[in-house]
């Protein structure tokens, strides 16, 4: 059974949506959470680059620690990769010399 996205509900929500702008007090907490300040400049544009993909309710409150510590470890995981492809091995130590 193929499952079809949108639909009748994807309508449905897209009429509840436009009906709430328009109501007083429009559509509560539309806005997408910004990169916490304890965050580096690097981890704050991965934090946005996920945020700004996903609908703004995506994440609540409770996930804010979360991301932020995914945005670190990305960010980890680029420097220690780059930090590999640049490590030279010595010939001493090369898969040549261990080879009898």
């Amino acid at each position: 059974m193929a499952v079809v996205r949108g639909g009748r509900r994807g309508a449905l929500r897209r009429e509840l949506r436009e009906t709430l702008k328009v109501l007083p007090g429009g559509m509560p907490d539309t806005q997408k959470p910004p990169p916490p300040d304890d965050l580096t400049k690097e981890e704050a544009k991965i934090w946005i680059s996920i945020v700004d993909v996903l609908p703004y309710d995506w994440f609540s409150a409770e996930n804010y620690p979360l991301l932020g510590a995914y945005c670190g470890h990305i960010v980890t995981a680029r420097h220690l990769k780059r930090k590999l492809h640049a490590f030279k091995v010595p010939n001493s130590y090369s898969a040549d010399a261990c080879v009898r």
